[in-house]
């Protein structure tokens, strides 16, 4: 595919099912083989059409290959979405197993039949500060619009319970200033004990949830195309 291809000719190449997978790979972030492989099945996309158009590339970690969007492939996906604001993009390689837990519940919501419309990763939330602070946002790890909404925090068992009760009562003064509120969920990995201890000392109502399949199902109560 010729380097000089603009970003409309690009998009007009692929067929629909490869948008879709564009666009769920946009909002997945990062894919193991295993997530790609639910990727194109929920799309019917081909990722070897991402990747002759220079939208897709793969990288070797120290756990296996890990599949993301190019620059040109991110801003492909973004004019194929409604505009939003985002809290920015981290691929820094201490975040990849961040990342891609949140992936997996992307997936894992896709999967029960969420749209990816319904989904935003960090996007910024603003309110105003009940403590007379002015004009603030907050950024969960992710927004579903389901019959509720729902702000999720996922939860890698490495913030210092200082840390994460800094991070509750941001989301306790996020409540007060919206107005509206929302639902919390906290999907936390491993054994680590810091978040019920943390949300415990600030007393932020919000469910904690240790499996993605029990989180994805509870936020979206389909039934699983796949």
């Amino acid at each position: 595919m010729t380097p000089r291809m603009d970003l409309t000719q690009r998009l007009l190449s692929l067929g629909r099912p490869e948008r879709e997978l564009l666009v769920d790979l946009y909002q997945a972030r990062f894919a193991d083989p295993t997530l790609l492989s639910r990727l194109r099945e929920l799309s019917g996309g081909e990722d070897a059409a991402l990747r002759t158009r220079g939208l897709l590339r793969d990288a070797a970690g120290p756990d296996g290959k890990t599949h993301y969007l190019t620059a040109t492939g991110q801003r492909a996906a973004l004019s194929l979405l409604p505009p939003v604001q985002s809290g920015g993009r981290a691929y820094a390689a201490l975040r990849l197993s961040h990342e891609l837990l949140r992936a997996e519940l992307y997936v894992a919501l896709r999967r029960r039949g969420m749209p990816a419309t319904a989904y935003r990763a960090e996007p910024r939330l603003p309110y105003r500060s009940a403590a007379g602070l002015g004009e603030r946002t907050l950024v969960p790890d992710a927004f579903v619009e389901a019959e509720s909404a729902w702000l999720v925090e996922v939860d890698r068992g490495t913030e210092r319970l200082a840390e994460l009760r800094h991070k509750w009562l941001r989301y306790q003064e996020w409540q007060l200033g919206a107005g509206d509120g929302g639902r919390i969920a906290v999907l936390a990995a491993g054994e680590s004990t810091a978040v019920e201890r943390s949300l415990a000392a600030t007393g932020l109502a919000a469910v904690i949830f240790r499996s993605v399949d029990a989180l994805a199902e509870t936020i979206w109560s389909g039934e699983e195309p796949l």
